[in-house]
């Protein structure tokens, strides 16, 4: 890469094995003024080998490796890579790794926010800390041995109980008539004991002072 970007920093990396893809996008920052080590880890089971590893530098100059042994290290370098040709779009077979089953499992919820704007109060703030919810938390509530859990809610709205059932099914369950007046965020907890079952629930909201 040119002296500007001598890490390859935004460089896009696709695998594929055994009709698998999966694919990473180089950038090894988490947080201020931190980093992670400059380098992509892919995971392949027990696959012998990689069919492709196709890269796809900052520029937009392409580079492809073919069957590359499992459990090595490759070092890329740009120079060998070339501006990328014409391809002609094939059909392929979608695959769904995720299904909404959520009508199907019996949980019916929808999270409402307030419009509370934490930057009109705190406008230094990096993010909204008002947004960081719902929290949920799992636990058995109700002494069948099998786990219900508790979405929480915006300031101003009620949060849903859902109470599991011997198929892997949830009914929603009654919630108090609890103090709405803040956000429920990170606020369960669950202990259980020969006679009773305790469920605390904690309110916090940003301060407003």
């Amino acid at each position: 890469m040119a002296l500007k970007n001598r890490e390859g920093f935004g460089t896009k990396i696709k695998i594929t094995h055994h009709g698998l893809s999966q694919y990473q996008y180089f950038n090894p920052f988490r947080g201020y003024l931190s980093s992670m080590e400059p380098r992509m880890l892919f995971g392949i089971g027990a696959d012998p080998k990689v069919d492709s590893l196709e890269v796809i530098w900052p520029d937009g100059k392409r580079q492809l490796l073919l069957n590359l042994a499992a459990n090595t290290t490759i070092k890329l370098d740009y120079d060998n890579s070339a501006a990328p040709v014409k391809t002609v779009a094939i059909d392929t077979i979608a695959f769904h790794y995720f299904e909404d089953i959520s009508s199907h499992a019996g949980v019916e919820y929808h999270h409402v926010e307030n419009n509370f704007v934490d930057f009109k109060v705190q406008p230094l703030l990096p993010i909204m800390h008002s947004r960081n919810g719902p929290g949920i938390a799992v636990g058995d509530l109700n002494g069948d041995s099998l786990e219900d859990f508790y979405i929480g809610s915006a300031a101003g709205h009620v949060g849903g109980l859902f109470i599991q059932q011997p198929n892997g099914g949830f009914r929603q369950g009654n919630v108090l008539d609890m103090d709405s007046i803040s956000d429920q965020m990170g606020y369960c907890c669950l202990m259980q004991t020969r006679t009773w079952i305790w469920t605390f629930i904690v309110h916090g909201v940003p301060s407003k002072d």
